[in-house]
This record gives structure tokens, sequence and C-alpha cells, in this order.
């Protein structure tokens, strides 16, 4: 059937009284006006309508009354305050000569980087260090600028693995050996381009910056303190254990501000997993006689070419 016309549908709407009509120009006033007519027909067509006797109850509309909505006072979100870690103590700042050095050139580090003022092929002095630190330029990747860490991607490349993808990784090699403690802290683990040694050492979440608690760090040279704190209850044999841990423990880094935090991670684990085993912090000569593996086992490096950055 052909669709009604405009007037048709006046008229049908004038027969059953439900609105008065007198034009197309009203008509689609009303029409609009009237949706619950509209809902129970759809579909208008020119076949006959039977006609039943109805009463319409005739209503008059009440004028809407005009309400002002309540305003919603959204209570402000509290955003705790993240838990940092003490990067640079007095123990870092008292070695700083010993945590720059360079094993292989028998120099300080190069700086390789040229995120700061000093020429990236020139080696790092001391006084440069701890101008960066006192004016919180030098810090961990997580604690940066937004805008720093892209550029840094896109000069170098550099990306740090999330704290829990570290953890998957080392399980599935944890998975496939099957060794007593004793061997697992001897065990070899070397991180290439460690950065700040995420999976060295996990004393922060790399994506938050927050601090981990030293039970639930999952480094590799945090398993190993924590099976030695699990088996050594007297601070000697904790020692010697540890002391053979770090020994196992490499990695290397091109960027010299990397290299560098990530000594000073390693240093700061193994002061952090002695403190918690014996509620005090280890001796000086001690922590001197672990930096001076570390600084032998976590060294400068240009991966691609085997070689000190800068040199062919």
């Amino acid at each position: 059937a052909a669709a009604m016309s405009l007037l048709d549908i006046a008229a049908k709407i004038k027969a059953e009284g439900i609105v008065k009509a007198e034009s197309p120009k009203k008509i689609k006033q009303d029409l609009s006006d009237y949706e619950d007519f509209m809902s129970v027909r759809p579909v208008l067509s020119s076949e006959p309508v039977k006609k039943t006797k109805k009463t319409v109850a005739k209503t008059t509309a009440k004028p809407k009354s005009k309400t002002t909505p309540k305003k919603t006072v959204s209570k402000p979100v509290e955003v705790k305050p993240i838990k940092k870690v003490k990067l640079f103590g007095a123990v870092i700042i008292d070695n700083l000569d010993e945590l720059l050095m360079d094993k292989t050139t028998e120099t300080t580090i190069l700086w390789a980087t040229d995120s700061y003022e000093h020429d990236p092929a020139t080696n790092v002095a001391k006084e440069q260090i701890l101008e960066l630190i006192n004016n919180g330029q030098l810090q961990p990747r997580v604690y940066k600028s937004l805008e720093e860490r892209k550029e840094r991607t896109k000069k170098k490349a550099e990306v740090f693995t999330p704290s829990w993808i570290c953890k998957k990784m080392i399980d599935m090699c944890e998975e496939q050996v099957d060794m007593d403690w004793k061997t697992y802290v001897k065990s070899n683990w070397l991180e290439i381009t460690c950065g700040e040694g995420p999976y060295l050492c996990s004393r922060y979440d790399t994506t938050t910056g927050e601090e981990i608690p030293v039970n639930e760090r999952i480094g590799v040279i945090d398993r190993k303190l924590q099976r030695v704190s699990a088996n050594c209850d007297d601070s000697d044999s904790w020692m010697k254990a540890a002391r053979s841990a770090y020994m196992h423990t490499y990695g290397y880094e091109y960027q010299g501000d990397n290299l560098f935090i990530a000594r000073v991670n390693l240093v700061q684990s193994f002061i952090e997993h002695y403190e918690n085993k014996f509620g005090k912090k280890p001796r000086i000569d001690a922590i001197r006689n672990i930096m001076n593996i570390i600084v032998h086992n976590i060294w400068q490096m240009d991966g691609l070419k085997d070689t000190i950055p800068f040199t062919d």
C-alpha cells in the first residue's frame, strides 16, 4: 500500500480526535509533540481503518516546572605520594672516586650521553657528578620528565623493562635449572645493556618509581641475597656468601649516568639486604669490598662493538 500523504495523515488524526490540525505545517509540529501516537502506529497505510468508539479524556497539560539541577560536588581524589628510594647516601658520596672508576682504562667512566652540558666523549669528574646530585638533575629514568625520557629513547633507544616483565623472564630462567642455594648464589648472570640494572636489583618499580620492600624484590642479586639471608644466620657466613653472589653477577652499559646509577643500586642493595637481616648497617670495609667487585663486574661498553664508547 502506498504511504499516506501528509493531508491524509491530518484527516486521520482529526477523525480519531487526538488533535486538531489544519495545515501540513501544523501537522509536522503536532506529530513531533505526540510521540505516543506515532509509537503505537509506526506505519500508516491507505488501507481503511476499522473505527471503534472510544472515549478520550481531555487533559490539560501542566506546564513543566523549571527545576534547578543539583550540583554534584566531586570529592578530590587523594593521590598517595610514592615512597622513593634513597639513592645517594653518605656512603655513596664518600666513595665517588671508586664508583666512577673504569677498571679497563684505569680512569673514570665516560659521560657517553648528551643529556647534560658535558662533552659525551669526556671522562666524568667527581665534581660534575656532585653538582648533578646536589641540584637533583641526576636521578633514575622513572623520576625524569616525560620530555627527557622521550629524548633519551629517541637518541639511544633507552627503554627500561617493567619490573613485572623482569620477574617473569628471571622466573623462566630459574625454571630451567634445579640447584641448591649455594650453587644458585655462585651461578653466573649477565645483564646486557643493563641501564640502571633492573634485572640485577629491583630497588624500585621501573614504571612507578615506588620503592619495593627488600623481601619482595625480584632482581638476580636480590634473589641470591634472599637465599643467603634464609640460610646464613651469622654475619661472617652471610658476608662470605654475599661476596660470592656479587662475584658471579655481571652487567655492562653504554651511557655513563646509567652505569653509575646501576652501580649505586647494587651497593645500596647490599646494604639494605644486610640491614633487613641483622637490623644494622654493614661495616664500611665490607661495603668497600663489595664496591670493588661491583666496579669490576659492571663496566662501560658499546655492546655493538664490544669496545669502550667512542673507540674503534
